[in-house]
């Protein structure tokens, strides 16, 4: 099995306007095929949800319903480096020394 290289934790800098859309006060990033939404840090479940829904509105042109359920906060790893980074949320992360804080919605 090849072992996992992990990069240094990405920062709020990471995820800036320019790597995605700030919905509500919220900078939100979609993984490549669009499976899921990230941010930076661990943002309240309600807004989060709401600034999704909005964000698919805007960008997808279909009403989504989002709710704070649907929310998950956890930590992440960076398993490609910057700039154009791919991180991995798998629960055996959760605890590495290099892990930083997201939230995701699932599609």
């Amino acid at each position: 099995m090849n072992e996992v290289k992990i990069y240094p934790a990405l920062t709020q800098e990471d995820f800036t306007p320019s790597s995605g859309d700030t919905v509500l006060g919220v900078v939100l990033v979609e993984d490549e095929q669009a499976d899921y939404v990230m941010a930076f840090g661990h943002i309240d479940p309600e807004l989060y949800a709401a600034a999704v829904n909005e964000y698919d509105r805007k960008n997808a042109g279909y009403d989504p319903a989002y709710e704070a359920s649907d929310v998950m906060q956890c930590y992440a790893v960076t398993v490609t480096a910057p700039p154009e980074w791919v991180m991995s949320w798998a629960s055996e992360y959760q605890e590495h020394p290099d892990r930083f804080p997201i939230t995701v919605v699932s599609r």
